[in-house]
């Protein structure tokens, strides 16, 4: 009788085993079929495998994009200083006329044309308020047409020469100078042209101060009282033609329902 279920666990024991012996076999057999579907499908490439891969062509191309850049930018550096020379020796040919011109019409024609150049006449052009009357007037003119279409670059010009405490113009360029700032919208210079006004009502107060306040001219010996007058009311008229310009550019930049 104990034979008997000796045997009987026995076998129950083995078709345990065997049961598990199949389900180990199937999940080797799951496994092994996803292996094999997972090399059978072509792996998608990842960045990496990209810059492997492309890497030495990538780092040429770049030389090459860098090297035609480097190259655009020398050629056009290179075009630039010419066309500069060439403006330069155009303005010195117009420069050669205007200072043989002795009609009015004919200097004026010489100052349009040099004022075309924009910048690069502003100098020449400035040199020429010392001159005659007929080259003043004509230089005038061409400044004015500079401060008009590249106030960014006159205004600077201009107000530098007026805050020069070094004699290197006659008071009447100076004069001429803020004529120019006012008629070149040149709004920064609202409180340089305020403080040039109070400094000249100083220097009228005192003698010694109009002698030291006409050492910044080329010409002290007839700057006078009267020279003061002249350039406080240029400059007093420069100034509200500026205030309004400003009123006017500010009024311009709301919107249109306010």
């Amino acid at each position: 009788m104990n034979s008997e279920s000796e045997r009987l666990s026995s076998l129950e024991q083995k078709v345990e085993s065997a049961f598990a012996l199949d389900s180990r076999l199937k999940a080797i057999d799951t496994r092994l079929g996803a292996l094999d579907e997972a090399v059978k499908k072509p792996r998608r490439a990842s960045v990496r495998d990209w810059i492997q891969t492309f890497g030495p062509y990538l780092t040429g191309l770049v030389v090459l994009i860098v090297g035609f850049w480097l190259k655009d930018s020398v050629a056009l550096g290179f075009q630039r200083e010419q066309l500069d020379l060439n403006y330069v020796m155009d303005v010195r040919e117009l420069i050669e006329s205007f200072d043989k011109a002795t009609e009015q019409s004919s200097a004026d024609t010489n100052a349009i044309a040099l004022a075309m150049y924009g910048k690069f006449a502003l100098v020449p052009l400035i040199e020429r308020l010392e001159g005659g009357d007929v080259a003043k007037i004509a230089a005038e003119r061409g400044l004015r047409l500079v401060g008009a279409n590249q106030p960014e670059a006159a205004c600077p010009r201009f107000a530098n020469i007026l805050d020069d405490p070094s004699p290197r113009f006659a008071w009447q360029t100076h004069k001429t100078i803020i004529r120019l700032l006012g008629a070149s919208e040149c709004l920064e210079a609202i409180d340089l042209l305020e403080n040039y006004t109070v400094t000249l009502d100083q220097a009228a107060a005192d003698a010694k101060d109009l002698a030291k306040f006409a050492t910044r001219f080329s010409n002290p010996g007839v700057f006078d009282v009267e020279a003061v007058d002249s350039l406080k009311t240029v400059a007093t008229d420069a100034v509200t033609i500026l205030k309004l310009q400003k009123a006017r550019r500010a009024s311009k930049e709301r919107p249109w329902w306010r």
